[in-house]
């Protein structure tokens, strides 16, 4: 793996972004149904499929809230996104990274949250989500589970890519 710079890495995702024609993206029934399979595999009120643009986190797939975007400042995926692998948050409140976020002290009361990255061309664009709002834990066919959801997502985004679809 090379080395560039955080700068250098946010270019080629927002680049990414562009490419794939995700930017534009609202609500997206089949991400909406990912989300909701999620949602009930996982037994948690809300999932997520996200994509971080510069200054917000589009959701065009979602389960258990009424929003399709959020200040990128406040999202949880950008750490998932930063370090292109899974994250857990077993309790966001008792975190010290994550215990202020106004996530987590206001709507939705984020206590639990697992992100897997979806990666395009390999470059991690956004990710999929769990969230709870009671501490959990995740067993290992749980996060093989969230990774496989999360390469089904990618998996879409490319096929539509490919048939020319938004």
């Amino acid at each position: 793996m090379s080395i560039i710079d955080v700068d250098e890495r946010e270019e080629l995702r927002q680049q990414t972004i562009s490419a794939f024609r995700l930017a534009r993206m609202s609500a997206e029934p089949v991400f909406d149904a990912v989300t909701e399979l999620a949602a009930d595999l996982f037994d948690v009120p809300i999932s997520a499929v996200t994509i971080l643009g510069r200054e917000k986190q589009l959701l065009p797939g979602v389960h258990g809230l009424e929003i399709r975007e959020t200040p990128r400042v406040d999202a949880f995926c950008n750490v998932t996104v930063a370090r292109d692998s899974l994250l857990i948050v077993e309790d966001a409140a008792a975190d010290p990274f994550f215990r202020d976020n106004p996530l987590v002290t206001g709507e939705p009361h984020i206590r639990f949250y697992a992100g897997a990255p979806i990666r395009l061309g390999g470059v991690p664009v956004g990710s999929l989500c769990i969230i709870d709002k009671t501490p959990r834990r995740l067993t290992e066919r749980d996060r093989r589970r969230l990774t496989l959801i999360a390469q089904t997502v990618v998996n879409i985004m490319e096929l539509r890519l490919a048939a020319g679809t938004d």
